[in-house]
């Protein structure tokens, strides 16, 4: 069976279930998936999260989406997950990370291997177009500039002469 958040239509493809507790408290504008059955949602304000833990944990898995605390009146312009973490940006360009730390992933040190409320990691000169996250790593394209934080172990934040963490 396939869930369906908020709403259900019999039409839709396969057989839909919305279970009133686990739908998100507004309609979403974005959604990102990222390895480890985590899953993020933004309705433009604030971001709720469900699914695996960062160690992809089931056990402790969240099934209701759970809002991400630090960002309940954050503005979001932009939202991405990657391996048992996720960024957003909101419409000013002030970089969130939070979630898997363990090699760097979130762009920032911490004491932490899994940070559990939004950090401020760092700001872009503008909301970025286009925001992605892989493995280790994340990217945002920003008025024609990559812009990439996070685990350099495979040299993928690395653009040209530059390390794209120290931009961002």
């Amino acid at each position: 069976d396939l869930h369906s958040f908020p709403t259900r239509r019999s039409s839709d493809l396969g057989n839909f279930h919305a279970p009133a507790a686990a739908a998100p408290a507004a309609t979403p504008t974005s959604l990102r998936a990222g390895s480890g059955s985590f899953v993020c949602s933004s309705n433009g304000t604030g971001v709720s999260c469900w699914g695996a833990d960062a160690q992809a944990n089931t056990q402790g898995a969240r099934v209701s989406p759970t809002a991400v605390p630090g960002l309940e009146k954050v503005k979001i312009s932009a939202l991405s997950v990657g391996k048992g973490f996720a960024v957003a940006v909101d419409d000013s360009g002030t970089v969130y990370a939070w979630g898997a730390n363990e090699v760097g992933q979130l762009g920032k040190k911490t004491d932490e291997a899994l940070v559990n409320q939004a950090l401020q990691v760092g700001k872009l000169p503008a909301a970025p177009s286009e925001l992605v996250s892989g493995y280790e790593h994340t990217c945002a394209l920003t008025q024609g500039t990559v812009w990439c934080f996070g685990s350099n172990r495979y040299g993928i934040t690395k653009i040209g002469r530059a390390s794209c963490r120290e931009r961002v």
